[in-house]
């Protein structure tokens, strides 16, 4: 082998072990993952750091969130529908042999609501009812976009109040928006009745 040979050789060998080293030091990312939302479509993607590239992603399929799937090349696709905590393992390999095994835990959260049922009212008569929210992450922002001059709404309590004005229905448009930004409109109805008849004395006979 002349001295040519042997630089080449000598190089091949030097890059093989910076390979190896490369190799042996692949990660899987991200660290951590964010919550999803009860059927809420997204694409993301896993990837690695050191290694060689290109890098090959595999899991155990049914450990995912329900309705998410994880592609080989770090495609993270799908609308989950099921909510709760979900443990699953990502495992990393690389062209060089090197692989990394990172295990997360992704919550699923169902997307806000209005639970609660909305009382008749009486013209004339003092009105409340308290919005009850359930689903999602809290705490919540809440919007009333076409409140009528006769209620009152106090976000700290969550409580709406007033005094009917005139009878019929009220319709209220809400708008919901959660910890994760996850925002939700729904449209509630409040019946208005009229105020009694008043009493009136009658009498067959005179007096």
């Amino acid at each position: 082998m002349n001295w040519l040979q042997k630089v080449i050789a000598w190089l091949r060998s030097l890059f093989t072990r910076k390979r190896l080293i490369r190799s042996r030091n692949v990660a899987a990312l991200p660290p951590q993952l964010d919550p999803l939302v009860l059927g809420k479509f997204i694409t993301t993607r896993f990837s690695a750091t050191n290694g060689v590239p290109p890098y090959k992603f595999t899991t155990a399929i049914l450990t995912l969130p329900p309705g998410m799937t994880l592609n080989m090349d770090g495609a993270y696709i799908g609308a989950p529908t099921k909510t709760g905590d979900f443990t699953f393992q990502v495992t990393v390999t690389d062209s060089g042999g090197g692989s990394d095994t990172r295990t997360y835990t992704q919550t699923v959260f169902g997307a806000p609501r209005i639970t609660n049922t909305f009382p008749k009212g009486e013209v004339g008569k003092d009105y409340s009812v308290q919005l009850n929210i359930d689903g999602g992450s809290q705490p919540y922002r809440i919007k009333i976009l076409n409140l009528p001059p006769w209620l009152m709404y106090a976000a700290g309590t969550q409580i709406l109040t007033g005094k009917p004005t005139a009878a019929g229905t009220t319709q209220l448009t809400i708008e919901i928006t959660d910890a994760n930004d996850t925002k939700v409109t729904e449209t509630v109805s409040i019946a208005v009745e009229p105020p009694p008849a008043p009493l009136k004395i009658t009498s067959t006979s005179p007096l």
